[in-house]
């Protein structure tokens, strides 16, 4: 080629970029100066004219304007410095290209020789090759020659969001109808309406309006108390405990119902379904989670059983949520976390003649006609059941010591529960 040997270049790019060697030449040139600030001129000068202030004025404008010339010669080996280095930059550069060229050109003909004498056999290469992504053919087959992939039952066709009308499929992937999108966000609204619905169901039905304003509790369980120690109900049952942070705060979940003075104020029925929601969420919350017992040791939640079950929380049919949900707030979230699980199991596999029993539950130590119809309720309006002959289960229960053989899953509940036979 017509501009050297890349080595050489590079060396003199090397060298001529280096700092020191740049000082080099800057002292070099400086030390071949005839300028007559530097040497003997200027010692000279400075002795013969030492007593003669015109003269020593003269000196300093001479060496005034000799340090101008010496500043604009050091800028100028600088810049012919930088030309140099540029121009020794693009004859490298141009050098490789040419050296290069012949084995990129061979390069480049072998791959498009590859090209139009074999197919694809992936869609990456069909991507090279193309410039196209493919859409209708699986990189993987299933065993059975389907387009199915990732396991997930659902083919790439299906996956496509496009105006294709392919058969929706209850795999994870499926590809969404047209309206799909839109009827997942209706349904999970539909699915909020119905819990908030069962929620109000079971705040009317089950535990009923205690009022506007707190009342003393009718609770078997604190009838042994003073009045003065039992707690107070208010709205859909929520209790507030005396002396505790709403006693004393005069607010329930952000909600004044009580003024400075022990005033009560009375709750808006929209207050109150909005208590009644926020103390399901509470207790759900508290249900979920694991407790450290006083020796260390740790007490499984909902989540940690379900786990151990190998489903989850959000796996579950919302209506068995719901119910279960009722149960924490009935209970109390802690004790339903710690206390039940035969429910979970249950609600897992959807067995509602099991989970019925299993979500029974005593009132003051007994099994009880009341709490049998509460459990009834909650099947019901949540959806589970439509009539308490969906409940038959023959087992046997322990009554007193005996084993007494029930065909119903809830063997106490009675027409009390307003649910139909």
């Amino acid at each position: 080629m017509a501009y050297g040997s890349t080595k050489s270049i590079s060396d003199s790019i090397l060298a001529a970029t280096d700092g020191e060697s740049i000082q080099e030449q800057i002292d070099a040139y400086m030390q071949s100066s005839a300028s007559g600030t530097t040497g003997d001129g200027l010692i000279a000068a400075a002795t013969i004219n030492k007593d003669t202030d015109a003269a020593v004025s003269a000196m300093r404008k001479k060496s005034l304007g000799a340090r101008e010339s010496q500043a604009k010669a050091q800028k100028a080996v600088v810049n012919d410095k930088l030309a140099s280095v540029g121009r020794d930059w693009m004859a490298l550069l141009k050098g490789v290209e040419e050296v290069d060229a012949p084995t990129n050109a061979s390069f480049r003909s072998d791959l498009m020789a590859a090209s139009s004498t074999s197919a694809p056999e992936t869609t990456d290469e069909e991507f090279l090759q193309t410039g196209v992504l493919p859409v209708d053919r699986p990189d993987v087959l299933t065993p059975d020659g389907s387009d199915n992939i990732s396991g997930s039952g659902a083919s790439i066709a299906e996956g496509r969001f496009d105006g294709a009308t392919t058969p929706a499929t209850t795999s994870l992937m499926s590809r969404p109808t047209v309206d799909n999108v839109d009827a997942i966000e209706a349904h999970k609204s539909d699915v909020k309406k119905q819990t908030n619905a069962f929620y109000l169901d079971i705040g009317e039905n089950a535990e009923s309006d205690h009022g506007s304003t707190p009342v003393l509790t009718a609770d078997s369980r604190e009838e042994n108390l003073a009045d003065a120690d039992k707690s107070m109900d208010i709205g859909f049952g929520h209790k507030i405990v005396r002396g505790g942070t709403e006693d004393t705060s005069g607010m329930i979940h952000g909600i004044k119902y009580k003024e400075a003075d022990g005033t009560y104020i009375a709750l808006t029925k929209e207050q109150k379904v909005k208590i009644l929601n926020e103390d399901m969420a509470v207790n759900l919350v508290a249900a979920r989670k694991d407790y450290t017992k006083a020796d260390g040791s740790v007490a499984k939640g909902w989540d940690s059983k379900l786990k151990d079950l190998g489903t989850s929380w959000d796996d579950l049919d919302f209506r068995y949520q719901n119910a279960l949900t009722s149960l924490a707030y009935n209970v109390g979230g802690k004790k339903a976390a710690t206390q039940w699980k035969a429910v979970l199991k249950a609600a897992k596999e959807k067995d509602i003649g099991l989970f019925a029993k299993e979500l029974r539950r005593e009132d003051g130590g007994s099994r009880t006609a009341g709490m049998d119809n509460r459990v009834a309720k909650e099947l019901y309006y949540a959806g589970l059941i439509k009539n308490l002959s969906e409940l038959n289960l023959v087992w046997t229960e322990k009554v007193k010591g005996v084993n007494v053989t029930r065909s119903n899953a809830l063997p106490l509940v009675t027409s009390g529960s307003g649910v139909p036979a």
